[in-house]
């Protein structure tokens, strides 16, 4: 019955606020549920989809309900979170709360020279890469010049023509 007066135009009977709440909770994602926008409004002052809010009190009101909303759902996921040890927050807030910057400057003295040491070492190991890059080059020059004179030779003998 919701999606029947949700989404069509014909006269379906509007729901009543406790259903097309129960459906909102239900089927929106969680950043809409949190960062409550227009949908929200929609279902609360009983308009459809494609429909938009008119006159200023009501736009007022419904910034005002938006705002309590935002800070009553993210209490509840807090108390719930915290509750849980985390399990019940959902994955966006987890991710802001948890994958913040990353200092450098926590790890002990030892895992720090560790990675100096680390850094060194692969820094010698891309130098000797290099110069054995280069040595193949030169050789690979020296193999060409040396591929030309036997051409040459090849032809001024008269087995190639």
């Amino acid at each position: 019955a919701f999606f029947k007066w949700w989404y069509y135009s014909w006269g379906s009977p509007r729901p009543s606020l406790r259903m097309r709440l129960l459906y909102f909770y239900k089927y929106a994602s969680v950043k809409e549920i949190i960062l409550s926008g227009e949908v929200l409004i929609n279902i609360l002052f009983g308009l459809k989809y494609h429909e938009r809010l008119k006159g200023r009190i009501k736009i007022a009101c419904s910034l005002i309900i938006s705002y309590v909303h935002f800070v009553i759902i993210i209490a509840v996921l807090l108390v719930l979170g915290l509750c849980s040890f985390g399990l019940l927050w959902p994955k966006e807030m987890k991710e802001n709360l948890f994958f913040g910057p990353i200092s450098t400057n926590n790890g002990s003295n030892e895992e720090d020279e560790e990675g100096k040491l680390a850094w060194r070492r692969l820094k010698t190991e891309v130098s000797d890469i290099k110069n054995q890059n280069a040595d193949l080059k030169n050789q690979i020059s020296e193999l060409m010049i040396q591929n030309m004179e036997v051409l040459k030779l090849i032809k001024s003998e008269g087995f190639w023509s």
